[in-house]
């Protein structure tokens, strides 16, 4: 299985013909995540390899891979140390007076990787809040959330 094709369903979708306020009060409805002023990533380990990816597909229908842009995050000892998983969150800069911290970490996302690195230098480093594991040595995505978080 190539991992980097497993993708979560974005937060907008339906479910059992519910949206919106229905569907947070539907039964089988177990978990809401307050949206930060991040970006939201995929964080996919494979024996060490660690591939991080925006929610966004290119036109060539391949999710935007930055983690040459955040070394802290592709180089952690957590990801290095494990098997196979697969991490959604999101990530997020220091929140730096006067600045906005979407804008400074798409300037992150969105930059070559020397000009990554360097905006981090000079507003802090990017960190992940991690809020779903759907894959861990095996595909898990049938557990309820409660279970994966």
């Amino acid at each position: 299985m190539n991992l980097v094709d497993i993708t979560p369903a974005k937060a907008y979708n339906t479910h059992k013909g519910k949206k919106g306020l229905d569907l947070l009060s539907f039964p089988s409805h177990d978990w809401v995540e307050k949206k930060l002023d991040g970006v939201r990533s995929l964080v996919y380990v494979e024996r060490g390899e660690v591939i991080i990816t925006s929610r966004r597909i290119d036109k060539s229908g391949i999710h935007h891979r930055f983690q040459d842009n955040v070394p802290q995050l592709r180089d952690h000892v957590l990801f290095k140390s494990m098997g196979t998983a697969i991490f959604d969150g999101e990530i997020m800069m220091p929140q730096v007076k006067d600045e906005d911290s979407l804008g400074s970490i798409m300037s992150v996302i969105g930059a070559l990787p020397e000009k990554a690195v360097e905006t981090q230098r000079k507003y802090g480093m990017a960190y992940l809040n991690i809020f779903d594991c759907m894959f861990a040595d095996t595909d898990i995505q049938g557990l309820p959330l409660y279970q994966r978080r």
